[in-house]
Protein backbone atom coordinates (compact mmCIF):
# COMPACT_ATOMS: atom_id res chain seq x y z
CA UNK A 1 0.00 0.00 0.00
CA UNK A 2 1.25 3.32 -1.06
CA UNK A 3 1.06 6.66 1.84
CA UNK A 4 -1.22 9.61 0.00
CA UNK A 5 1.01 11.74 -1.73
CA UNK A 6 -0.54 14.84 0.13
CA UNK A 7 0.96 13.07 3.48
CA UNK A 8 3.43 15.54 3.60
CA UNK A 9 1.33 18.43 3.54
CA UNK A 10 -1.20 18.02 6.37
CA UNK A 11 -1.37 20.76 8.81
CA UNK A 12 -2.35 20.58 12.46
CA UNK A 13 -5.49 22.46 13.40
CA UNK A 14 -5.58 26.25 12.87
CA UNK A 15 -6.94 28.03 16.05
CA UNK A 16 -6.64 32.06 15.69
CA UNK A 17 -6.69 32.07 19.52
CA UNK A 18 -3.72 30.49 19.55
CA UNK A 19 -1.87 32.51 16.95
CA UNK A 20 -2.90 35.85 18.63
CA UNK A 21 -3.15 34.81 22.04
CA UNK A 22 -6.86 36.48 22.15
CA UNK A 23 -7.34 34.43 25.99
CA UNK A 24 -4.46 36.61 27.17
CA UNK A 25 -5.99 39.00 29.13
CA UNK A 26 -3.43 41.64 28.23
CA UNK A 27 -5.28 41.05 24.72
CA UNK A 28 -7.85 43.51 23.25
CA UNK A 29 -9.33 43.81 19.95
CA UNK A 30 -9.57 47.51 18.56
CA UNK A 31 -10.19 48.65 15.07
CA UNK A 32 -8.27 50.76 12.83
CA UNK A 33 -10.03 54.33 12.81
CA UNK A 34 -8.09 55.94 9.70
CA UNK A 35 -4.90 55.21 6.87
CA UNK A 36 -2.42 56.57 8.77
CA UNK A 37 -0.51 53.64 8.43
CA UNK A 38 -1.51 51.76 5.27
CA UNK A 39 2.05 52.15 3.76
CA UNK A 40 2.63 49.41 6.32
CA UNK A 41 -0.50 47.13 5.94
CA UNK A 42 -2.82 48.89 8.07
CA UNK A 43 -5.75 50.33 6.33
CA UNK A 44 -8.85 52.12 7.98
CA UNK A 45 -11.14 49.31 9.40
CA UNK A 46 -8.86 46.74 10.28
CA UNK A 47 -9.07 44.73 13.37
CA UNK A 48 -6.05 45.07 15.11
CA UNK A 49 -4.84 42.50 18.04
CA UNK A 50 -3.11 44.72 20.88
CA UNK A 51 -1.33 43.41 23.54
CA UNK A 52 -1.12 45.34 26.75
CA UNK A 53 1.65 43.46 28.39
CA UNK A 54 4.28 43.54 25.65
CA UNK A 55 7.01 45.37 25.88
CA UNK A 56 7.42 48.60 23.60
CA UNK A 57 10.37 48.53 21.12
CA UNK A 58 11.18 50.93 18.63
CA UNK A 59 9.62 51.19 14.81
CA UNK A 60 6.55 48.89 16.72
CA UNK A 61 3.04 49.58 16.00
CA UNK A 62 1.69 51.59 18.76
CA UNK A 63 -1.65 52.22 20.47
CA UNK A 64 -0.86 56.01 22.42
CA UNK A 65 -3.34 58.15 24.51
CA UNK A 66 -2.77 61.33 23.58
CA UNK A 67 -4.55 64.25 24.94
CA UNK A 68 -7.48 61.98 25.87
CA UNK A 69 -7.60 60.51 22.45
CA UNK A 70 -5.94 57.01 21.05
CA UNK A 71 -3.61 57.08 17.81
CA UNK A 72 -2.08 54.19 16.15
CA UNK A 73 1.59 55.14 14.82
CA UNK A 74 4.90 53.93 14.76
CA UNK A 75 6.84 54.50 18.28
CA UNK A 76 10.17 56.53 16.85
CA UNK A 77 12.92 56.72 19.99
CA UNK A 78 15.19 58.27 18.28
CA UNK A 79 16.15 61.55 17.65
CA UNK A 80 13.48 61.87 20.00
CA UNK A 81 10.60 60.09 21.12
CA UNK A 82 7.68 60.49 18.50
CA UNK A 83 4.57 58.74 17.19
CA UNK A 84 5.08 58.50 13.04
CA UNK A 85 3.56 57.95 10.35
CA UNK A 86 5.21 56.65 7.05
CA UNK A 87 2.96 58.84 5.13
CA UNK A 88 4.06 61.93 4.37
CA UNK A 89 0.80 63.84 4.39
CA UNK A 90 0.44 62.68 8.09
CA UNK A 91 2.78 64.59 10.48
CA UNK A 92 5.21 62.95 13.43
CA UNK A 93 3.47 63.72 17.01
CA UNK A 94 6.41 64.34 19.53
CA UNK A 95 5.54 63.24 22.61
CA UNK A 96 4.06 65.56 25.04
CA UNK A 97 4.96 65.86 28.97
CA UNK A 98 1.86 64.97 29.94
CA UNK A 99 -1.31 63.26 28.57
CA UNK A 100 0.68 60.78 26.95
CA UNK A 101 0.33 57.09 27.45
CA UNK A 102 1.71 53.70 25.32
CA UNK A 103 -1.50 52.09 25.75
CA UNK A 104 -0.25 48.43 23.91
CA UNK A 105 1.30 47.22 21.04
CA UNK A 106 0.02 45.95 17.42
CA UNK A 107 0.60 42.58 17.51
CA UNK A 108 -1.06 41.71 14.37
CA UNK A 109 -4.07 43.10 11.78
CA UNK A 110 -7.10 40.68 10.20
CA UNK A 111 -8.28 42.65 7.16
CA UNK A 112 -11.69 41.21 5.65
CA UNK A 113 -11.21 41.02 1.89
CA UNK A 114 -13.76 41.19 -1.11
CA UNK A 115 -17.42 42.36 -1.69
CA UNK A 116 -18.43 40.06 1.99
CA UNK A 117 -21.13 41.82 3.40
CA UNK A 118 -20.40 43.02 6.90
Amino acid sequence: MFESPAADCSESELSLDDLVHLSDPSVYLMRAGSDALSPSGIFKGDMLVVNRGKTVQAGAVVVAVVSEGLLIRHWQTVPSPALVSPRRDVPDIPVPEEGFEIWGVVTHSLRKHGLCPT
